[in-house]
Protein backbone atom coordinates (compact mmCIF):
# COMPACT_ATOMS: atom_id res chain seq x y z
CA UNK A 1 0.00 0.00 0.00
CA UNK A 2 1.33 3.52 -1.07
CA UNK A 3 1.22 5.58 1.75
CA UNK A 4 1.44 9.38 0.07
CA UNK A 5 -1.83 7.80 -2.31
CA UNK A 6 -3.81 7.21 0.84
CA UNK A 7 -3.17 10.52 2.54
CA UNK A 8 -5.75 11.96 2.86
CA UNK A 9 -4.63 14.84 5.49
CA UNK A 10 -5.78 18.44 4.78
CA UNK A 11 -3.63 21.96 5.54
CA UNK A 12 -5.35 25.38 5.86
CA UNK A 13 -2.65 27.78 5.28
CA UNK A 14 -4.53 30.41 8.35
CA UNK A 15 -7.75 29.52 9.54
CA UNK A 16 -10.87 28.76 8.43
CA UNK A 17 -14.11 30.56 9.21
CA UNK A 18 -16.70 29.42 7.05
CA UNK A 19 -16.83 26.19 5.08
CA UNK A 20 -16.86 22.59 4.78
CA UNK A 21 -13.87 20.13 4.04
CA UNK A 22 -14.67 16.99 3.13
CA UNK A 23 -12.09 14.19 1.49
CA UNK A 24 -13.07 10.93 0.03
CA UNK A 25 -13.30 8.68 -3.17
CA UNK A 26 -16.07 10.15 -5.27
CA UNK A 27 -17.81 11.34 -2.29
CA UNK A 28 -20.80 13.78 -2.17
CA UNK A 29 -22.12 16.20 0.80
CA UNK A 30 -24.83 18.98 0.94
CA UNK A 31 -23.66 20.87 3.32
CA UNK A 32 -25.78 24.20 4.73
CA UNK A 33 -24.59 26.84 6.54
CA UNK A 34 -26.58 28.28 9.37
CA UNK A 35 -28.00 31.54 8.82
CA UNK A 36 -28.52 34.09 11.62
CA UNK A 37 -31.06 36.04 10.96
CA UNK A 38 -31.63 39.73 12.92
CA UNK A 39 -33.81 40.35 15.35
CA UNK A 40 -37.35 41.34 14.55
CA UNK A 41 -36.39 45.18 16.43
CA UNK A 42 -33.93 45.59 14.67
CA UNK A 43 -35.01 45.39 10.67
CA UNK A 44 -35.95 48.98 9.11
CA UNK A 45 -38.52 47.51 6.66
CA UNK A 46 -38.56 50.62 4.80
CA UNK A 47 -34.67 50.51 4.68
CA UNK A 48 -35.26 47.18 3.24
CA UNK A 49 -38.28 47.66 0.64
CA UNK A 50 -36.14 50.76 -0.85
CA UNK A 51 -32.76 48.41 -1.00
CA UNK A 52 -35.19 45.61 -2.54
CA UNK A 53 -36.63 47.76 -4.67
CA UNK A 54 -33.41 49.16 -6.35
CA UNK A 55 -32.00 45.60 -6.47
CA UNK A 56 -34.94 44.67 -8.62
CA UNK A 57 -35.26 47.37 -10.63
CA UNK A 58 -31.50 46.98 -12.43
CA UNK A 59 -33.14 43.69 -13.01
CA UNK A 60 -34.67 42.59 -16.66
CA UNK A 61 -37.38 40.92 -15.48
CA UNK A 62 -40.51 38.61 -18.03
CA UNK A 63 -42.64 39.22 -14.73
CA UNK A 64 -42.08 43.13 -14.74
CA UNK A 65 -45.53 44.08 -14.39
CA UNK A 66 -46.18 41.11 -11.38
CA UNK A 67 -43.15 41.59 -9.48
CA UNK A 68 -44.38 45.39 -9.10
CA UNK A 69 -47.88 44.64 -8.10
CA UNK A 70 -46.30 42.82 -5.29
CA UNK A 71 -43.86 45.25 -4.13
CA UNK A 72 -46.92 48.08 -4.06
CA UNK A 73 -48.39 45.74 -1.91
CA UNK A 74 -45.08 45.76 0.46
CA UNK A 75 -44.84 49.55 0.09
CA UNK A 76 -48.31 49.67 1.14
CA UNK A 77 -47.82 47.16 4.15
CA UNK A 78 -44.68 48.52 5.15
CA UNK A 79 -45.80 52.11 5.34
CA UNK A 80 -48.22 51.58 6.97
CA UNK A 81 -48.81 51.93 10.77
CA UNK A 82 -49.07 48.38 11.49
CA UNK A 83 -47.85 46.07 9.06
CA UNK A 84 -49.38 42.92 8.49
CA UNK A 85 -47.12 39.95 8.43
CA UNK A 86 -48.85 38.09 6.29
CA UNK A 87 -49.60 40.31 3.44
CA UNK A 88 -46.03 41.27 3.92
CA UNK A 89 -44.88 37.54 3.55
CA UNK A 90 -46.94 36.64 1.01
CA UNK A 91 -46.21 39.27 -1.43
CA UNK A 92 -42.29 38.78 -0.78
CA UNK A 93 -42.51 35.05 -1.01
CA UNK A 94 -44.45 35.63 -5.03
CA UNK A 95 -41.83 38.19 -5.39
CA UNK A 96 -39.17 35.39 -4.44
CA UNK A 97 -41.02 32.90 -7.03
CA UNK A 98 -40.53 35.60 -9.86
CA UNK A 99 -36.89 36.22 -9.16
CA UNK A 100 -35.99 32.84 -8.78
CA UNK A 101 -37.49 32.25 -12.88
CA UNK A 102 -35.20 34.91 -13.61
CA UNK A 103 -31.42 34.88 -14.59
CA UNK A 104 -29.41 36.77 -11.67
CA UNK A 105 -25.89 37.61 -10.88
CA UNK A 106 -24.47 36.37 -8.40
CA UNK A 107 -23.88 39.99 -6.69
CA UNK A 108 -27.34 40.70 -7.05
CA UNK A 109 -28.49 37.22 -5.45
CA UNK A 110 -26.57 38.29 -2.47
CA UNK A 111 -28.25 41.19 -2.00
CA UNK A 112 -31.52 39.92 -2.57
CA UNK A 113 -30.76 37.20 -0.06
CA UNK A 114 -29.74 40.02 2.66
CA UNK A 115 -33.02 41.68 2.37
CA UNK A 116 -35.09 38.93 2.32
CA UNK A 117 -33.37 37.79 5.30
CA UNK A 118 -33.87 41.11 6.59
CA UNK A 119 -37.85 40.68 5.82
CA UNK A 120 -37.40 37.07 7.57
CA UNK A 121 -35.69 38.21 10.70
CA UNK A 122 -39.10 40.62 11.00
CA UNK A 123 -41.21 37.91 10.26
CA UNK A 124 -40.16 35.05 12.55
CA UNK A 125 -39.51 31.55 12.02
CA UNK A 126 -42.25 30.78 9.80
CA UNK A 127 -40.90 32.60 6.97
CA UNK A 128 -37.44 32.22 7.49
CA UNK A 129 -37.88 29.68 4.01
CA UNK A 130 -37.85 32.77 1.84
CA UNK A 131 -34.14 32.62 1.62
CA UNK A 132 -33.97 29.15 0.29
CA UNK A 133 -34.81 30.76 -3.37
CA UNK A 134 -32.15 32.44 -3.21
CA UNK A 135 -29.39 29.88 -2.16
CA UNK A 136 -26.14 29.41 -4.68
Amino acid sequence: MDEKKDDRSISIGNNSVIGSIQTGDKSFAHVQQPIQFPPADSVDLVQQLTLLRECIDRLNLADKIAVDENLAELQVQVEGKEPDKGKVGNALTKIAGYLKKSSVDLATKETLKHCFMQFAGWLGSNWHHLVNHFSH
